[in-house]
């Protein structure tokens, strides 16, 4: 049995969901996820078993002076940071300002999901390997919805940031067509009729089923799991963008040209499920595959 000792820190929606699937995946692997960041218990325990520790997954990435990545260095424990979207803009700015913790960064090892923010990273003097941890599944459904309706992942907190406003602007423009935002109860200004507010959604599929768009036009964005999850169920993928399989509109203009493409289609019974998507999620982001290599990285 591989006695590597895993420890998982930062956002503890993903780490949490992470230790689960590597458990399934490896019943025998040691693997634990600490709530670092909401959690004084999670923070406590974390500082405990640093020591016994020999690898640190971090679902965040940060170049300034951080505790919990001290600690790893402290007790020279492998550290690897994966830098995931708006952690890259902080350390833009952290990096304009001099604000660098360059030793820290240095003995760090640096992942991240995706092409461009590799390439981001560069400009602060960080080289990220490519590497994917989460894995994904499902099939759309068997037939296709009546009317095309479009899917989307807003944040409560930066709805403008997620695209809010450019929502709204696809929903004027086309009134025929109902736009379901995920993640957000309210917003501050009124809103059209057709998008409709749905909030935290704990299961997914219902919603899946019924759309056969999806969009994604945040700011700045890692790998989306929105995006991933998707494609996996057959969605056809707006994004800002560029990812295979996906509809690349960087820009509003692009959105409403591509969106009355796809209802065009649907109008001559021409659009079905994406299976190029679908395809691409079987065969680069399969449990298995993803895991492999991940644990493979790690040295497990």
């Amino acid at each position: 049995m591989n006695k590597l000792r895993i420890g998982l820190i930062g956002m503890p929606f993903y780490t949490a969901r992470l230790e689960k699937e590597l458990k399934g995946f490896d019943p025998l692997m040691q693997v634990k996820s600490f709530n670092t960041y909401t959690s004084l218990v999670g923070k406590l325990h974390y500082s405990i078993t640093v020591p016994s520790l020999d690898v640190i997954f971090s679902v965040n990435g940060d170049n300034r002076k951080s505790r919990a990545f001290s600690w790893a260095k402290n007790n020279h424990v492998r550290l690897i940071m994966n830098w995931s979207g708006t952690d890259v803009l902080t350390c833009i700015e952290n990096f304009k300002r001099g604000e660098v913790d360059q030793e820290l960064v240095d003995y760090a090892e640096h992942t991240c999901q995706c092409s461009w923010i590799q390439e981001e990273l560069k400009t602060i003097r960080i080289k990220a390997k490519i590497i994917q941890f989460q894995a994904y599944q499902g099939a759309p459904s068997s037939s296709l919805p009546s009317r095309v309706k479009v899917l989307c992942r807003i944040s409560q907190d930066r709805p403008d940031f997620y695209g809010m406003k450019q929502l709204v602007a696809l929903a004027q423009s086309h009134a025929e067509i109902e736009f379901t935002a995920i993640g957000i109860n309210t917003y501050s200004e009124s809103l059209p009729p057709n998008i409709i507010l749905k909030g935290w959604v704990d299961d997914m599929d219902a919603l899946f089923q019924e759309h056969l768009i999806a969009l994604r036009f945040p700011e700045h964005d890692g790998l989306s799991p929105f995006v991933l999850e998707s494609l996996a169920r057959g969605l056809h993928v707006l994004y800002r963008f560029p990812f295979d399989e996906v509809i690349h509109t960087p820009d509003l203009e692009s959105i409403q040209r591509e969106l009355t493409v796809l209802k065009e289609k649907f109008k001559k019974k021409e659009l079905g499920w994406n299976q190029s998507g679908m395809n691409l999620i079987r065969e680069e982001f399969t449990e298995r595959k993803v895991f492999e290599e991940f644990t493979r990285y790690l040295g497990v």
